[in-house]
C-alpha cells in the first residue's frame, strides 16, 4: 500500500522545510529563539506555526476562573517546591480521562515511562493513543524526584510542538494519580511498513524527506534533540503523514548561543564547518549519557561513555557529544534500514565486524544496502565517523531535494 501518495501531491516534506525557512530567513534576522511567542504565518495558501507556542488546549467544559477544588496529586510525590514543568501540569491536567474519552484495552505501546493505549473521544468517536505515565521508576535509573521531574518536562515539552510530522498533543487529562497525555493516533509505524516490504522507492524517499522536515523543526526552531530516532518511533498518521514520536530521550539545548561553550579541543569558529543557510547557524552543545537502541547509536555516544572504545571521535570522551549530531546519524541508519530492510551493523563499535568492515570500505560496504548511487554521498555525510564533519540538517534536506 502506498501510503505517502496522496500527501505528497500536496506539500512534501522538502517543501514543508523550505517554506518555514523562508518565513523565517525573511521575518528574522537573528535565528529561532524557542521561548518567543507563538505567531501564525502562511505562504502561498500554506499555513504553518513557525514558533512552538504555550499549551493550546480547548477550555474544559462548566471550568470556571475559580481553581479547581481537587488537582492532580503529582506536586505532593515530588519535590515540595515543584519545578515550572510540574506546576503546569497540575494547573492543565483538571479533567479526567473518562469525561472526554473511552478507554479501549487495547495496548499500542509500553516503555519506561508508561503506557499507550487507544482511546475514543466522547464527542465524535475519533481514535486517540493515550500515554499514561507511571509514578515512579522502574528500573532503578532515577530517584522518584528526578523521574516525575524528567516526566513533566517530556509531557510540556510535547505540548510545545506543532508541526505536521511531529505527533501533536490533543489534551492533557488526568486518571486516578496520572497524567495522561493525548496525542495523535498512527495505526502503523515505520518499522512496519520496512519489515513487510510496503514501501517503493518513491515512499522511502518521501517519508524520509517527511522525516527531515520533522528534525529540522526540532532542532532549527526548538533547539530539540531527540535522541532515540528509530523506525519504532516513527508513525504515520491517520493523514498518511510520517510523525515523529516518543520524546522521552529528548532534551532541550540553550537557544542563547551566546553562551554555548565551545571545547577548543574539538569545535571552534574556525574549524566548525557551519550550516548552508545561516539563519540557522547555532554552535554545538555537548551532552554526555548513553540513550537510544543499540543498531542508530551513534559511535561517538560509546566514545563519550566508555573510555578507550575506539577512534571515532577523540574529543567526545574530553566533553561529551553534540546530540544533534547524533540524531543526524540516527537518520543515515533510518535511511540504510528502509532501502534494505536491514540494519549495516548490530551496534557501532569496534566490536562489531560489520562496523569495523564499515570503517574500513565506507562506500562499498552502503552500496550492499540498494542505496542508489545518487543517494550515497547523503548516506556517506549521515554516517560520517567524526560529528564534526557530519552533515547537519540543512544539509540532508539540501541533499534530499536532489
Amino acid at each position: 500500500m502506498d501510503y505517502s501518495r496522496e500527501t505528497s501531491k500536496r506539500w512534501s516534506g522538502y517543501d514543508r522545510y523550505a517554506i518555514r525557512r523562508s518565513i523565517y530567513s525573511s521575518d528574522s534576522d537573528s535565528g529561532i529563539v524557542a521561548s518567543s511567542p507563538s505567531t501564525d504565518s502562511s505562504l502561498n495558501g500554506y499555513s504553518v506555526q513557525p514558533i512552538p507556542s504555550r499549551f493550546q488546549f480547548a477550555p474544559v467544559e462548566g471550568r470556571t476562573e475559580k481553581p479547581a477544588k481537587k488537582r492532580i496529586s503529582w506536586l505532593r510525590l515530588g519535590r515540595k517546591r515543584a519545578d515550572s514543568s510540574m506546576r503546569i501540569l497540575s494547573e492543565v491536567a483538571t479533567s479526567k480521562l473518562s469525561r472526554r474519552y473511552d478507554l479501549t484495552t487495547l495496548e499500542l505501546g509500553r516503555g519506561v515511562s508508561g503506557s499507550v493505549f487507544l482511546v475514543r473521544r466522547h464527542k465524535d468517536n475519533e481514535n486517540y493513543a493515550a500515554k499514561a505515565y507511571v509514578k515512579k521508576p522502574t528500573d532503578g535509573k532515577y530517584s522518584r524526584t528526578k523521574f516525575l521531574a524528567k516526566i513533566a518536562n517530556e509531557v510540556v515539552m510535547l505540548a510545545q510542538l506543532h508541526h505536521e510530522n511531529v505527533i501533536r498533543t490533543i489534551d492533557i487529562v488526568s486518571n486516578a494519580d496520572q497524567i495522561v497525555t493525548i496525542m495523535e493516533f498512527c495505526p502503523v509505524n515505520l518499522f512496519r511498513l520496512v519489515k513487510e516490504k510496503l514501501l517503493s522507492i518513491a515512499d522511502i524517499q518521501e517519508f524520509f524527506s517527511q522525516l527531515g522536515a520533522g528534525v529540522a523543526y526540532l532542532h532549527n526552531e526548538c533547539s530539540i534533540a531527540h535522541r532515540d530516532l528509530k523506525l519504532e518511533n516513527l508513525g504515520v498518521g491517520q493523514d498518511g503523514q510520517l510523525k515523529v514520536l516518543d520524546f522521552g530521550s529528548a532534551i532541550r539545548l540553550p537557544s542563547d548561543t551566546r553562551q554555548s561553550h565551545i571545547c577548543p579541543a574539538c569545535f571552534n569558529q574556525d574549524t566548525c564547518r557551519g550550516s548552508d543557510f545561516p539563519e540557522f547557524q547555532r554552535p554545538p552543545q555537548k551532552v554526555r549519557g548513553l540513550c537510544g537502541s543499540d543498531p542508530y547509536i551513534a559511535p561517538e555516544i560509546w566514545e563519550s561513555v566508555i573510555k578507550g572504545s575506539g577512534s571515532a571521535c577523540r574529543c567526545c570522551r574530553v566533553c561529551g557529544y553534540d546530540p544533534l549530531k547524533s540524531d543526524i546519524w540516527s537518520m543515515g541508519v533510518i535511511y540504510i534500514a528502509m532501502h534494505s530492510g536491514k540494519f549495516p551493523w548490530a551496534i557501532a563499535k569496534p566490536s562489531d565486524p560489520d562496523f569495523t568492515l564499515f570503517k574500513a570500505h565506507r562506500r562499498h560496504r552502503l552500496s550492499k544496502f540498494k542505496v542508489s548511487s545518487s543517494s550515497l554521498p547523503m548516506a556517506l555525510g549521515m554516517l560520517t565517523l567524526c560529528p564534526q564533519d557530519r552533515l547537519d540538517i540543512d544539509q540532508v534536506m539540501a541533499h534530499s531535494r536532489n
